[in-house]
């Protein structure tokens, strides 16, 4: 089995058999818990002011560091899953709420992976960064996950899927097909990025108020996205089809947009220029008159 190991600056080394050494630093530090090339299980656990990493690899063979003991000082965490069809989760199930001070990078390789919050309550004081790798993966972060730092997920190639309570910064599915749901919307500067290839993008949720100065930006990219805003308040909206090479053969191309229930107090551009766009107003209000750009509104 591949050697797993947590290193702080301190040079505590966590290994196969989960025997840590100098696992406290007084000036916080940085912490990689790296996984096998199997198919593994890897849980970030909270222990008042520690965090606790079980690697569970095959459904047998568990590996789990002592206590890594930050003292409330900020401590950067990259946790790698290796090769393998992974699941990396936040918190124990039906654990309390989980602060976590530092930025935290999750890269689960190759494989169809998986990364989720078991703790509904998730407070990252920091930045949060997500890659997954190639082939299909899925980031599902539900409940109440807030981040004061940037958010950057890239879910790179394959058919991957995107749900994230708290987003904000950039979401970018990268190649393939995408399903981005963003079910409650409060209004951070957002931008989403589709793959290649047909797109879902679905954003709903209560909004912001009139003198918010974030805005939501997506971009498709590929032909056939459908993009969704529902029952939402924006402070402006920028909807931009995505680029395809020569003349656009017919309608069956497009881009279709809904917005369905909302209002958007600032500015709403949708520019289907390099695609073609469909957009279908319902039930919306705009403070000022949205631009149109090569599509058709109904």
């Amino acid at each position: 089995m591949k050697k797993i190991f947590a290193a702080l600056t301190a040079g505590a080394l966590v290994s196969a058999t989960g025997a840590v050494v100098a696992a406290t630093t007084e000036h916080g530090g940085d912490v990689v818990v790296s996984g096998t090339s199997a198919d593994d299980l890897i849980v970030i656990d909270q222990l008042g002011f520690s965090y606790r990493f079980t690697i569970t690899s095959n459904g047998s063979t568990t590996v789990e560091t002592a206590p890594i003991f930050i003292d409330g000082l900020p401590t950067d965490v990259v946790v790698n899953g290796q090769e393998g069809n992974d699941d990396i989760v936040i918190g124990v199930v039906a654990g309390p709420q989980m602060e976590f001070h530092g930025n935290l990078l999750i890269d689960t390789s190759v494989g169809n992976d998986t990364v989720s919050n078991a703790t509904s309550n998730v407070e990252i004081v920091g930045s949060l960064t997500i890659l997954t790798g190639s082939e299909d993966d899925s980031v599902d972060l539900s409940g109440s996950v807030a981040v004061t730092g940037d958010v950057v997920m890239r879910t790179g190639t394959g058919n991957d899927q995107v749900s994230f309570s708290g987003a904000k910064g950039l979401i970018d599915t990268e190649a393939g097909d995408g399903i981005v749901v963003i079910p409650n919307y409060l209004g951070e500067a957002l931008t989403i990025l589709g793959g290649d290839g047909p797109d879902i993008i679905t954003v709903s949720g209560s909004g912001v108020s009139p003198d918010s100065p974030q805005e939501l930006t997506i971009e498709p990219k590929g032909s056939k996205d459908v993009v969704t805003l529902d029952d939402s308040s924006f402070a402006s909206v920028t909807v931009r089809a995505g680029f395809v090479e020569g003349p656009i053969p017919d309608s069956k191309t497009f881009d279709d947009v809904r917005i369905e229930n909302s209002v958007v107090h600032g500015q709403a551009t949708f520019d289907g220029r390099t695609e073609g766009m469909d957009v279908h107003f319902s039930g919306t209000s705009f403070d000022t008159p949205p631009i149109i750009l090569g599509l058709q509104a109904h």
